[in-house]
């Protein structure tokens, strides 16, 4: 459900994205962050922790982390009753979403850069939780 086979998503972070748009209700917004078996969640980062944006616009969410050797980046969306769907990854410099996913992936996946997942032409369907998780990549597989 969280990844590719052979893939392990190490750390993961988490912030909602809420799109407010004319004749819809307000969505509660949080911040949270998860952890899946290690300790490095407090270094990975991101930004913003929510937003509110108007449908037919684009959402930029920041995803970066300090952990030494880590280079991919993966984009996990949850929303509401609904499985968490993978959006694509960022290895190293090179970003590649799943294809029939409306989002573009730019930055680096390095120790301390920024990696931006781009939502766009935003919908009420964009409302989500939106992950990002740093893992490190090994060609061996």
């Amino acid at each position: 459900m969280f990844h590719r086979t052979g893939e392990t998503a190490d750390v993961l972070t988490a912030s909602r994205a809420t799109i407010k748009s004319s004749g819809t209700s307000n969505q509660n917004i949080r911040r949270s962050c998860w952890q899946q078996g290690s300790s490095l969640s407090d270094q990975v980062h991101q930004t913003p922790a929510e937003m509110f944006h108007k449908p037919g616009g684009a959402a930029l969410i920041n995803c970066s982390h300090s952990i030494e050797s880590y280079n991919r980046i993966l984009w996990y969306k949850h929303s509401n009753n609904k499985q968490m769907e993978f959006l694509g990854y960022m290895n190293v410099m090179f970003g590649t979403p799943e294809p029939g996913v409306n989002v573009k992936i730019n930055g680096s996946a390095n120790k301390d850069k920024i990696c931006t997942l781009t939502v766009e032409d935003l919908s009420v369907d964009s409302s989500a939780i939106y992950f990002c998780a740093a893992r490190y990549h090994s060609a061996s597989y």
